[in-house]
């Protein structure tokens, strides 16, 4: 379970740091090297990007961002050698999905704030945790399981926990200072 975990936290991370500096509306065409994380992270200095045709990405995978999200904002599509992204904000959420090549959704990630965290996990947080500040949530879907990613603070220290199934780990702990 901790490689399945270390695998998606790295998904995760680097997705995370996705580039933002195309337009609102442009789709692009990205070429990387073999890695599957380097079109997502953008840190690879051999990708190349361009605007494409809306037609190029799978229908199958717009119908189901359109379907799930009516009023998205800064929609991005990105097209990889082994299937698509998009990002786009809705309703305080950021989010990234990953689609296939046949336009099947393999993970979505929502990032967002301690006010639209499910209950029961907040509950599995400040159980532990009373004192400190939650400052963001990452929620993780992929192949039906729903993990989140929550960085929280005190006055001394940073924490990533790891909440699935009702089972809370710390990941990452570091002092300020």
């Amino acid at each position: 379970m901790k490689k399945n975990f270390l695998t998606i936290f790295g998904f995760f991370l680097l997705a995370g740091l996705a580039s933002s500096a195309e337009a609102q509306t442009t789709v692009s065409s990205r070429t990387h090297d073999s890695s599957p994380f380097s079109a997502i992270s953008g840190a690879d200095s051999t990708l190349k990007s361009g605007p494409i045709l809306i037609n190029n990405i799978n229908t199958r995978a717009i119908r189901d961002f359109t379907s799930s999200y009516k009023n998205p904002t800064e929609v991005r599509w990105i097209v990889l050698p082994d299937g698509f992204q998009v990002h786009c904000y809705d309703d305080s959420f950021q989010i990234r999905i990953r689609y296939d090549n046949k336009g099947k959704r393999i993970c979505m990630i929502r990032d967002y704030r301690e006010n639209k965290l499910p209950h029961d996990v907040r509950h599995i947080i400040r159980s532990q945790y009373y004192d400190y500040n939650i400052f963001t949530v990452s929620e993780i879907s992929i192949r039906g399981r729903t993990i989140y990613i929550v960085k929280i603070e005190d006055a001394t220290t940073w924490k990533v926990l790891c909440i699935e199934d009702g089972e809370m780990t710390c990941t990452e702990e570091y002092d300020k200072g």
